[in-house]
């Protein structure tokens, strides 16, 4: 027992009211160097208890009711706290400067607020790589520049606070997470400066203007979704400077629900060889013809963009495991080829379209992987299959709104007036302007 290094105690109910009853025998504890209590319902009492362990280096108190300020003596050779989910207020940002070794300090969802004195706080923690106040009511304009001094940082995550400011500087940063704040105007043109940078995310903002012309070189994830960007995707517009070394490593792609609007141009993306993940939900777009991309995307959601037939870029789509294509206006026949071609797919969403056909055409060899599936609201008909392969699975919602479908998933008798074909000129359920929602 006393050669222990690692003790994970979370998610067992244990009381603060103990206090640090039980727990007196963890100072003999010498060797530990990992200590979870994630989960329970520790008060601070359970600190005096612990700062006897002079090898503990990783130690994670999220998610109980702890509150106040943080006891450091004996902490100080800690390089990981994780403090989320309690009731810490301000109080405690002064007393973490003197825990000079940690490199990760997660304070994630408790009652902070008003000025965060971030630049104080990473200037006494000199070994900081990774700092987490998401979910916190911070509102201070952040000082970035001055941040970018220190080079040890590497993960930066504000995400759900009110920080505004620029966005420059923090050279070294990999990861940036400033989702759910209050920054607006265009993003500048020094993003592409910050060259170590692999994450970022720029989610639930007020950004506006046009997506830069160049990028962070090594950038693998960008969510630029619920901001105000716009500006049309034509050839014409495509910036004739973007590098081909960025466009190569990106794997995650998100401009959903923008002010995007036009002819989307796959050239936009011919250099994006490695992109895995396409989001596009929410904009007034429509898609050129004839153009084969160079990526097998994973993941493709294009809710809501107004499309009256499927791409035909999935033609060229082999690797597909998850696919929406919900909330448009697609008319005819069900794509089998769709489904021979992506023998992986998992997920398939054709919600509030006008797809019509039957569903026995459909092969369940076809649908080896698949786990969701959602066709409620077209024109499907005649009789689900029953208990063949998933179709016996899939909820019963997933085929409402089919007014020609039978079976017993959407309790309705088949016969043979709804096993017939209903007429070929089926009227659109949706709006007269296709405009995205």
């Amino acid at each position: 027992m006393k050669e222990l290094r690692s003790l994970n105690l979370s998610y067992n109910k244990i009381g603060g009211f103990i206090d640090d009853t039980g727990f007196e025998t963890l100072s003999e504890l010498k060797k530990l160097e990992v200590l979870d209590l994630s989960s329970n319902y520790f008060n601070n009492g359970i600190l005096s208890s612990l700062n006897n362990l002079t090898s503990l280096k990783t130690l994670i108190l999220s998610d109980n009711i702890m509150d106040g300020s943080f006891p450091c003596k004996g902490f100080e050779r800690l390089e990981e706290l994780d403090i989320s989910y309690n009731w810490f207020n301000n109080s405690i940002l002064s007393s973490l400067g003197a825990l000079t070794s940690l490199k990760t300090l997660i304070l994630r969802e408790n009652r902070m607020e008003g000025i965060f004195p971030i630049q104080e706080l990473i200037s006494d923690l000199k070994n900081l790589e990774s700092l987490d106040v998401s979910w916190n009511r911070f509102n201070s304009t952040l000082p970035f520049q001055e941040l970018s001094t220190f080079k040890s940082l590497e993960i930066l995550n504000l995400m759900v606070n009110e920080f505004t400011g620029s966005l420059c500087g923090l050279k070294g940063l990999q990861e940036l997470d400033l989702g759910y704040n209050e920054f607006g105007g265009s993003l500048p043109q020094c993003l592409d400066n910050l060259t170590s940078l692999t994450f970022l995310d720029l989610s639930g903002n007020q950004l506006t203007g046009h997506i830069p012309s160049s990028w962070p070189a090594n950038l693998k994830f960008i969510d630029l979704s619920y901001n105000r960007f716009e500006g049309i995707f034509s050839v014409k517009n495509i910036p004739s400077s973007s590098p081909a070394n960025f466009k190569s490593s990106l794997k995650f792609i998100d401009l959903s629900n923008n002010l995007f609007e036009g002819l989307f141009s796959f050239n936009l993306l011919a250099n994006y060889s490695s992109l895995e993940a396409l989001i596009l939900s929410g904009n007034n777009i429509t898609f050129e013809t004839g153009w084969i991309p160079s990526f097998q995307l994973k993941v493709l959601i294009m809710q809501s963009c107004g499309l009256d037939s499927i791409p035909d870029f999935l033609f060229h789509q082999f690797k597909l495991e998850a696919l929406d294509l919900s909330h448009n206006k697609v008319k005819g026949r069900f794509p089998n080829w769709l489904l021979e071609n992506n023998g992986g797919l998992q997920t398939l969403n054709l919600e509030n379209n006008s797809f019509n056909g039957q569903l026995q055409e459909i092969g369940t060899k076809m649908l080896p992987n698949l786990r969701y599936l959602n066709l409620a609201r077209n024109y499907f008909q005649g009789k689900i299959p029953y208990m063949k392969g998933q179709f016996s699975t899939f909820e019963s919602n997933s085929y409402e709104g089919n007014p020609f479908l039978c079976g017993p998933q959407v309790e309705r008798k088949c016969n043979d007036n709804n096993v017939e074909s209903p007429s070929p000129q089926v009227e659109s359920r949706h709006g007269e302007s296709g405009k995205c929602s």
